[in-house]
């Protein structure tokens, strides 16, 4: 198109149409607002390939003048994640239906994530993704059927393996210390039934401990002020037994009547004492195996406490000797006599009881019969993808697989896209405003859905004309997208030659 030299509304009219172009036709910086981070993708784009193509526009976007530099970027970047993927991966586990490698088949094989990302602990035990012969051959010897189904286990075939659970599967980590607890959380617990209100404001129902012996003290703290004024008590009692049989112990004379004395002569005395808390733990000699947070360890399967005050027994052994006193005032020797005395008090008990560790934490054998078996592909179980779908797939590991595929596709011969370069690496941040956007939570289940309806990567691009993104395959059948059939008008969008340049150069 020329224009007349004197004609200025055609002038004014073209400047306009160009400049209208340059402003409003293609990527800008200000990537946040612009159309295409919330365009329309192909209904088959699955969730991370959808975040991973809008990620790549509105990164390279800002950089290029040209949506042509744009389109060319993306389809190298899809031919290199084809070239790692059919090169790499070559299992079931990590394909979808009719062998469509899943996204996550990619991402293993460029070292983005480990296999281990898909492993999952279910109802019926844990699925651990094996990649490697010797692996396998650990979980179980007489395994069959992964080779038949997956081939031979590599990292980038991982074979899904079932390991049942013993029984029980989890035992609970328990107190370190001796505490009062609203539940028997400790490997040995007892009532607080009686525990001193002082002691137990809160009124939690057990004391817990985790040997027997600390679990006696806890007991004894708990009821010192019962404890205490019973001693006091029993220390009384036992001061009343002293005083009653001194003459036993200590000898002595007695007049019982005014002509008869007796003489008590100490003949054997026990040690007198005064009482004092006894307290003891035994164990039965039959032990079990428990896990004492996290360490398996032997312990007795009873042990007996006992608290008290024990009873007072005094055996005193005297003689009496009795003597009359007669007419002259002399006493004249009648018997003698040898007497035991036995004093004894019943005593004070506060507790007896036995306890066991808690049957919770105890180490059983498995004893289902079941050994590890291959499982069916990943994708294929329900419960394996519910718990997937809660592990999270990070901005950081979506922008790895993006700036490897985009450094890789910059070195090959005929790269016609925007080069790689640290500088215009796409962020995680940039991943983030995207998933944000456009309300996608991406999680580890995510890569298990198919690369694209195809089999092939097919990362859409942005199309301005149509403000939507379109396949590879929609642009290899369409080359050129046109405004109508105005010949004079040249398509501001084209993925072979950047025609607007023309305007430029006329």
């Amino acid at each position: 198109m020329r224009l007349r030299r004197y004609y200025w509304p055609e002038r004014v009219a073209v400047y306009f149409l160009i400049i209208f172009l340059l402003t409003f036709s293609f990527p800008r910086p200000s990537h946040a607002i612009l159309p295409f981070l919330l365009a329309a993708v192909p209904l088959a784009t699955s969730s991370v390939v959808e975040v991973m193509a809008v990620s790549t526009a509105a990164s390279v976007a800002t950089g290029v003048i040209t949506t042509v530099v744009l389109g060319e970027t993306i389809r190298g970047m899809n031919n290199e994640l084809d070239r790692v993927t059919f090169a790499e991966t070559v299992g079931n586990n990590l394909r979808a239906e009719g062998r469509i490698p899943a996204v996550g088949a990619t991402a293993v094989a460029m070292g983005v994530i480990n296999p281990s990302a898909f492993n999952v602990e279910t109802y019926q035990g844990k699925i651990v993704n094996v990649t490697s012969p010797a692996e396998l051959a650990a979980l179980s010897p007489k395994i069959s059927g992964a080779e038949a189904l997956y081939g031979a286990p590599s990292r980038v075939n991982p074979v899904p393996v079932l390991i049942p659970p013993l029984s029980p599967a989890y035992y609970p980590t328990v107190s370190t210390d001796a505490v009062m607890s609203p539940a028997p959380t400790g490997v040995y617990n007892i009532s607080s039934s009686g525990f001193d209100n002082s002691f137990n404001p809160n009124k939690y129902g057990y004391a817990t401990a985790n040997t027997a012996d600390n679990l006696l003290d806890l007991y004894i703290a708990g009821r010192a002020e019962t404890i205490n004024q019973v001693h006091a008590r029993a220390v009384s009692d036992y001061a009343y037994f002293l005083r009653v049989c001194a003459h036993c112990v200590t000898g002595g004379e007695r007049y019982p009547a005014s002509n008869i004395k007796e003489i008590y002569t100490p003949l054997h005395v026990d040690d007198f004492y005064f009482p004092d808390l006894f307290k003891s733990v035994t164990h039965s000699d039959a032990r079990g195996q428990y896990n004492i947070n996290g360490s398996i360890v032997s312990l007795p399967y009873v042990s007996s406490l006992s608290v008290s005050i024990p009873p007072l027994i005094f055996n005193n052994k005297y003689r009496v000797d009795t003597y009359y006193r007669d007419k002259n005032n002399e006493y004249i020797l009648q018997s003698s006599v040898i007497k035991n005395n036995k004093q004894e008090s019943p005593g004070y008990f506060f507790t007896s009881q036995d306890v066991s560790p808690s049957s919770s934490l105890a180490v059983k054998e498995n004893t289902t019969g079941m050994g590890a078996v291959v499982t069916s592909p990943l994708h294929t179980q329900p419960q394996v993808m519910a718990e997937l779908a809660r592990a999270p797939l990070t901005a950081a590991q979506v922008a790895s697989m993006l700036n490897t595929a985009w450094a890789a596709a910059s070195l090959r011969p005929g790269y016609a896209g925007l080069p790689y370069s640290p500088s215009v690496a796409i962020s995680s941040a940039t991943v983030a405003e995207v998933m944000t956007a456009r309300n996608l939570n991406l999680s580890v289940a995510d890569l298990l859905e198919p690369v694209s309806k195809t089999g092939y990567w097919d990362m859409p691009v942005y199309n301005i004309t149509l403000n939507q993104y379109v396949s590879n395959t929609y642009i290899e059948q369409v080359p050129e997208l046109d405004f109508g059939t105005d010949p004079n008008i040249q398509p501001p969008f084209y993925l072979r030659r950047c025609r607007w340049m023309l305007f430029l150069h006329r």
